[in-house]
């Protein structure tokens, strides 16, 4: 794993315990490499889905208000975490898992087998290999931030849906931003709708589409360079970062690519995140 970009892991069980045990397996194995979030039942689980991308979904199937097996259904279902592996922990029976689309551990856990296979899991990554779930995650809170601060816009993240080979990109201004993490390239574009972009701009005076794209060039990289500073020894490297006019090639490139799409809505209209393969 990069050093500092911590993997987030999405730990499910209504026996807390449990959740406690397997949590301090895995802080003794990666120390602060990772990030823990927790569910006690599949619906609390489910609820997160929407709104966080997971490196890892480790998961029981028998529990309350909705089963292992029903929250596993929604994971595949997910825009943000369809392709993200999951490792089921049980004691029961598993026929009605696929083991092709899980990992399955038995009760009771072995602890190395268990460090094992997070750690291959992790290796692995996602299954469609998208974006890290971190970098993206960081960005969508930078976006935020940005909209905040810059725009004293009130910001509402709706949920993520895919970007589909062929399919335009949303918003009237585009800013193309490419990092590479350790030996892994990553494909960002930001897109403001045109009233959120004269909000940024309004502090400095602007009018222009030149100095609006100049904003948006701002932007993106406050984006970036906010995120990265989270990041302390870590090796992320910015490739470039343009703007892109919706006449050019390089934007029937990216109507070409697939990823995923997070919007922001503001009451001035929409940023979008987009995390492009």
């Amino acid at each position: 794993m990069q050093k500092n970009l911590k993997k987030w892991i999405l730990i499910v069980d209504d026996d807390k315990d449990l959740v406690d045990l397997y949590e301090s397996f895995l802080e003794l194995h990666f120390a602060d490499t990772v990030k823990f979030i927790k569910a006690e039942d599949g619906l609390e689980a489910t609820s997160k889905l929407p709104f966080q991308a997971f490196d890892l979904i480790i998961t029981d199937l028998n529990m309350p208000k909705k089963t292992g097996q029903a929250f596993i259904q929604a994971i595949k279902e997910s825009q943000m975490n369809e392709h993200t592996p999951v490792v089921v922990i049980t004691g029961e029976e598993t026929t009605d898992v696929d083991p092709q689309k899980v990992t399955i551990l038995l009760k009771p856990l072995d602890q190395k087998k268990f460090v094992d296979v997070v750690a291959n899991q992790l290796k692995l990554g996602k299954t469609d290999q998208r974006v890290a779930a971190d970098l993206l995650n960081t960005f969508i809170e930078s976006g935020h931030y940005l909209l905040d601060k810059a725009g004293g816009l009130e910001v509402t993240q709706l949920t993520p849906l895919p970007k589909k080979d062929g399919e335009e990109v949303e918003g009237d201004f585009l800013v193309h931003i490419s990092i590479k993490v350790g030996k892994i390239k990553n494909s960002f574009l930001f897109a403001f709708d045109g009233n959120v972009v004269k909000r940024l701009a309004h502090k400095n005076q602007a009018s222009s589409e030149s100095e609006y794209n100049k904003i948006v060039q701002a932007a993106g990289d406050t984006i970036v360079r906010y995120s990265i500073k989270k990041y302390k020894n870590q090796s992320i490297q910015i490739l470039n970062g343009n703007i892109v006019s919706k006449e050019s090639a390089e934007y029937s490139k990216f109507k070409r690519s697939k990823g995923l799409k997070i919007p922001l809505r503001t009451p001035l209209g929409i940023m979008t995140v987009y995390g492009l393969m």
